[in-house]
């Protein structure tokens, strides 16, 4: 799986944050890369309601929350 875990979102934008404060504290507001940081964080889903649904010849199984398909055999 290609997804960050909430605890990598996490400690990437703390370490993003720590430079934007070193280099350019005025811009850790603004900045376009610490906001979407801060949606996914804000809306990240664990996954753990798990639908499976049949679409022949294979079967899919979807997050109930936020409809991502968590697995497609």
């Amino acid at each position: 799986m290609n997804d960050f875990t909430k605890k990598e979102l996490i400690a990437l934008e703390d370490a993003i944050c720590e430079q934007i404060l070193k280099y350019c504290p005025n811009q850790l507001d603004s900045s376009p890369l610490m906001l979407k940081l801060q949606f996914m964080i804000d809306n990240y889903c664990e996954h753990l309601s798990v639908g499976v649904y049949e679409e022949r010849p294979h079967m899919k199984f979807t997050c109930m929350d936020c409809n991502k398909v968590i697995f497609g055999m």
